[in-house]
């Protein structure tokens, strides 16, 4: 497949299109503990809450994207989204469709103004190769066009640096992007998880 030629078509799946994408994909990308049961995706898109999108191109699909949206009450557009699942199909990753798929996202498709990005945090990776997955992964949504911010947040003690991508560039001072991320969270998960199960900090220097 030429991608420079290949026209890419994003839209926003239906369940059905979804659970067949979680099932062909998400199920081969993500480890079973960092996967949410279909079940709970399916719960989030009938409450309005999620969005679950398809990348296509003439073979088919090419990549997807799964975010949390926390929209503004009596509108469908949101201001606030958080990135749950992002993936390019395996055979044709390292050829700069992930940014030309997240890029016309936040254009086009994404009913957000900000989208809260968590990358796995660096320091804490069990050997050098992951390390550097873990940089790599982190420069890919700055090449993007992603805030990288000092907080690092833990969720079910994994470390996650936190990015913030706007769908308008900008300066994102830190102490914003923890108001956004603290509200994200809250909307996201039960009061009991703070300071438990789920807190935010912000890095030194």
């Amino acid at each position: 497949m030429n991608l420079s030629e290949e026209r890419i078509i994003i839209r926003k799946a239906d369940i059905s299109e979804a659970e067949k994408i979680y099932d062909r994909f998400i199920t081969e990308d993500f480890p079973d503990d960092e996967r949410k049961p279909f079940a709970a995706i399916r719960k989030m898109m009938e409450e309005n809450t999620c969005d679950f999108y398809a990348a296509l191109s003439g073979s088919g699909t090419v990549g997807y994207a799964v975010v949390a949206v926390k929209r503004e009450e009596g509108r469908d557009e949101g201001h606030l989204a958080l990135l749950d699942y992002f993936a390019v199909r395996k055979d044709l990753r390292g050829k700069g469709l992930g940014r030309r798929i997240l890029r016309e996202l936040m254009k086009e498709e994404m009913p957000c103004d900000y989208l809260v990005i968590e990358s796995e945090t660096p320091e804490s990776a069990a050997d050098p190769e992951e390390e550097e997955t873990r940089r790599r992964r982190i420069r890919f949504y700055t090449g993007c066009g992603a805030v990288h911010t000092r907080i690092v947040t833990r969720l079910w003690h994994v470390d996650y640096d936190m990015l913030i991508l706007p769908k308008h560039p900008e300066e994102i001072s830190d102490d914003k992007a923890r108001r956004m991320t603290e509200e994200m969270y809250r909307f996201m998960y039960p009061a009991r998880w703070f300071g438990n199960l789920l807190q935010i900090t912000m890095r030194e220097g």
